[in-house]
C-alpha cells in the first residue's frame, strides 16, 4: 500500500472563505441557546480558519478575523468569561467598522449588552444598546432591533426598573413575532414574566412561564427550558410553594450542568441554596453556596 503523503490544506477561493467563515459564525450563534458546547466548537473552528488566512486579501482577512472575534465573544458569554467576551466583541466591531460594514459592526453590540449587564456596567450597557437600536431602526433591520429591545429589557430588570423592563420585553416580543423568530420570542416571554413577577402580577407571570417552557420544549431549546424552570421556581419560592421551588431549581441546575454553562449553574446553585436556607436546611445550603462560590 503506498504511503499517505502529507500535504498542505487547499487554499479557499475568496468567496469560499467568506462563505465558510459566515457559516461557522451562524452555527455558533444558532447553538448559543440549544447546544452551548457546539457554539464553543464553532468559534474554535472559525478562529483556526482565521489564523490560517495569511494569503488572503487584507479586507477579507479583516472580515474573517472580525467574524472570529464575534464568535469568540459568544463562546465566552456561554462560559461566563464576561470581560473576555466584551473585549472580543469590541475587536469584532472595530474590524467591521474598518472595512465599512456598519450594520455588522452594530450587530456585534447586541451580545455585548448582555456581557456589560452581567458585569454590572449598566450605564455602558444602556448606551451600547440605545446606539445599536437607533442604527437598526434606521436601516429597517427588525430582527436586530428586537434583539436589542430584549437585552435592554434584561438591563432594566437588573436595575429594578420593572415597568420599563416589561415595556422593552413587549416591544421585543412584537418584533420577533413579525420575523418569525421562535427562539428569541421565548426569551422575551421569560423576561416579561420575570418583570411581571416583580410588579406583583403573579398569575399572569405564571401563565406566561408555563407557555414559555412549553414552547421551549416544542422547539428543542433546552437552555430556555432551564431558564423557564428557574424563573418559575423563583416565583414558587416567593409564593411559599417550597416543594415546587426546590424541584424547579434542581431541574434547572441539572440542565445547566449537562449543558456545561458554569455561569448559569452557579446562579442556579445559589438560588437552590437560598431555598434550602429558608427551610432551615443549613448543611445542604452550605454545600451549594460553596459550589457556587
Amino acid at each position: 500500500m503506498p504511503p499517505i503523503l502529507a500535504c498542505a490544506p487547499p487554499r479557499l477561493a475568496p468567496t469560499g472563505l467568506r462563505d465558510e467563515a459566515w457559516a461557522l459564525k451562524r452555527a455558533c450563534h444558532a447553538a448559543w441557546s440549544s447546544q452551548p458546547q457546539q457554539a464553543v466548537q464553532a468559534a474554535q473552528a472559525l478562529r483556526r480558519l482565521s489564523d490560517e488566512q495569511d494569503h488572503a486579501a487584507p479586507e477579507l482577512r479583516t472580515e474573517v478575523a472580525a467574524l472570529a472575534d464575534w464568535a469568540d465573544g459568544i463562546a465566552h458569554l456561554t462560559q461566563g468569561r464576561l470581560e473576555a467576551a466584551c473585549s472580543a466583541l469590541d475587536r469584532a466591531e472595530a474590524g467591521f467598522a474598518a472595512i465599512g460594514q456598519a450594520l455588522h459592526a452594530a450587530e456585534t453590540r447586541v451580545p455585548k449588552i448582555m456581557g456589560l449587564t452581567l458585569l454590572g456596567r449598566h450605564d455602558d450597557a444602556a448606551r451600547c444598546g440605545e446606539a445599536a437600536e437607533r442604527e437598526f431602526v434606521a436601516q429597517g433591520h427588525t430582527l436586530a432591533a428586537a434583539k436589542v429591545s430584549l437585552n435592554l429589557g434584561s438591563l432594566q430588570l437588573r436595575r429594578d426598573a420593572h415597568a420599563e423592563a416589561a415595556q422593552h420585553y413587549r416591544t421585543a416580543a412584537v418584533r420577533f413575532a413579525r420575523v418569525g423568530d421562535h427562539e428569541h420570542s421565548v426569551m422575551a416571554d421569560i423576561g416579561l414574566a420575570d418583570a411581571l413577577s416583580a410588579l406583583g402580577r403573579i398569575d399572569e407571570a405564571a401563565r406566561m412561564l408555563a407557555r414559555a417552557r412549553m414552547r421551549a420544549a416544542t422547539h428543542r431549546l433546552p437552555v430556555l427550558e432551564a431558564m423557564a424552570d428557574e424563573s418559575a421556581a423563583l416565583l414558587a419560592l416567593v409564593c411559599g410553594r417550597y416543594r415546587d421551588a426546590l424541584a424547579g431549581f434542581e431541574r434547572s441546575r441539572r440542565a445547566y450542568e449537562q449543558l456545561q454553562m458554569p455561569q448559569h449553574l452557579a446562579v442556579a446553585e445559589k438560588q437552590l441554596a437560598d431555598a434550602y436556607l429558608e427551610l432551615r436546611l443549613l448543611p445542604e445550603s452550605l454545600v451549594l453556596y460553596e459550589r457556587a462560590v
